[in-house]
């Protein structure tokens, strides 16, 4: 009876310790996260825009997130582009290279999009919201608690008190849970969390998918006809999409 109490005795104290072990893991794993979301460029002297005005243009509202493709870490654009509409806060703002919400100095592909829609037909004005981290595992935009996943559920706090909800969100990330050997599996459940996270937020449309073709683009954000050449000419490269438990690979578009 002696043995088997001190051999209990002695699991349980290797559990706490495992567990104790983990959670000191995931807090210095925070502190630096929380660390690195200082990185994100923030609003400063954007010229800015009416909320009111811009909600009642009736946009398409778009929620881009991700990690170091998502955000400034591009190469500057060498022909000039119109600012774009951005909800930085509770505020809304014409914005340049690069994008406040986002890491990195350079260029952000979100700053094309808005023409590269309206070259392919899309009538109605695009307005963009973006959170963007280098680095960032799809674990740290899911888990409860994460600084980064706090910073996404405040970022769709201030769309809803500015009237702009997002009609898309937009996904590009993978790139970290691939080096780390995530697998197919386990991305497919993280971005089921992820889902299950963007249903609290009603968000009006689903997770925008990356189509391989221009008929396989949003109907609502669809062109009445769309040349295979004005498709390759939007500057988003996806990794993958989920559709259901399937997630189906699209090739990169430059």
């Amino acid at each position: 009876m002696m043995g088997k109490a001190v051999a209990w005795s002695v699991a349980v104290a290797l559990a706490i310790v495992v567990v104790a072990l983990a959670l000191y893991r995931q807090q210095r794993q925070d502190i630096a996260l929380q660390a690195h979301l200082e990185n994100i460029k923030q609003r400063g002297g954007e010229p800015e825009v009416s909320c009111a005005e811009v909600r009642a243009s009736r946009p398409v509202v778009l929620l881009a997130l991700g990690q170091s493709n998502a955000g400034n870490h591009g190469a500057a654009a060498t022909l000039s582009l119109e600012p774009v509409t951005l909800v930085a806060g509770d505020r809304c703002i014409l914005a340049n290279d690069p994008l406040p919400g986002a890491t990195g100095n350079g260029a952000s592909i979100w700053r094309r999009l808005p023409a590269a829609l309206s070259g392919l037909g899309v009538a109605r004005p695009v307005v963009l919201d973006v959170l963007a981290v280098d680095g960032a595992s799809i674990g740290a935009w899911t888990r409860r608690g994460s600084p980064l996943r706090r910073r996404l559920e405040s970022t769709v706090e201030s769309l809803r008190k500015t009237g702009l909800m997002p009609d898309f969100l937009l996904w590009q990330q993978g790139e970290a849970d691939a080096l780390d050997g995530i697998g197919r599996t386990g991305y497919v459940n993280a971005l089921g969390e992820l889902r299950s996270v963007r249903s609290c937020w009603r968000i009006r449309r689903p997770a925008a998918q990356c189509p391989t073709t221009p008929s396989g683009l949003p109907s609502k954000l669809r062109p009445p006809t769309a040349p295979a050449s004005g498709w390759g000419r939007i500057p988003m490269r996806c990794k993958a999409r989920a559709i259901g438990t399937t997630v189906v690979t699209s090739p990169p578009t430059v």
